[in-house]
């Protein structure tokens, strides 16, 4: 902001600060809960969230995203729908008017509506952590799959779900309570990899 200030750019750019993970596990001590994690001063980076850098859970990918355009992003406002960095290069594109090329950032969709307080739905997103395993978010629901370092490990074919609108936190794992979202969830999965 003080280099924006210093050559009278403040109020004509467009300012995001973001972090591409949450914290490092190397960088942390692990909390009451595994997998909760803490840094070693006592300042919790990743809140109450449950993971780290790597991990499926939440603590390792959702991150603070703030953006500040003065007279294009009305000042205190918050927008809670999910946004995905690969999401930059579309809506990017869709600000300056560009067209990407076929075959050129797939999995990216445009939110720019979202800058402006409008709701937007980003379609299903798919990760897959250091350790491999994979997670499909739609909407509120995320499926975990896959085994990995962090204890994911199915068990006959189960793995996690989570409707993180009602436990951000990743407490309730809801895999056999809703096996009809699951087998949604894991034929979307597959559909999205070309699998089907």
């Amino acid at each position: 902001m003080a280099a924006l200030d210093k050559h009278g750019l403040a109020e004509n750019t467009l300012l995001i600060v973001t972090s591409d993970n949450g914290p490092l596990i190397g960088s942390v001590k692990i909390g009451e809960r595994e997998g909760t994690a803490q840094i070693s001063n006592g300042h919790r980076s990743a809140g109450k969230l449950r993971g780290y850098k790597g991990r499926p859970f939440e603590g390792g990918h959702r991150v603070p995203f703030i953006a500040r355009w003065p007279g294009r992003i009305a000042k205190g406002s918050v927008n809670n729908d999910i946004f995905c960095h690969v999401d930059m290069l579309a809506t990017a594109a869709a600000l300056i008017g560009a067209r990407l090329p076929k075959g050129v950032g797939q999995d990216s969709e445009n939110l720019l509506p979202a800058f402006f307080g409008k709701p937007t739905r980003r379609g299903p997103m798919v990760n897959q952590a250091g350790n491999g395993v994979k997670t499909l978010r739609d909407g509120p629901w995320k499926i975990i799959l896959g085994q990995g370092a962090n204890r994911v490990r199915p068990d006959k074919g189960k793995g996690m779900l989570f409707h993180l609108k009602n436990d951000p936190h990743e407490n309730t794992n809801l895999w056999d309570r809703h096996p009809e979202r699951v087998k949604a969830l894991r034929s979307l999965l597959a559909k999205i990899q070309g699998d089907v």
